[in-house]
């Protein structure tokens, strides 16, 4: 599971701007 990781990353990125 590599791209979930990146998919939250990417989530939490967004949700934390």
């Amino acid at each position: 599971m590599h791209w979930i990781m990146c998919k939250v990353l990417e989530q939490t990125a967004q949700s934390h701007r």
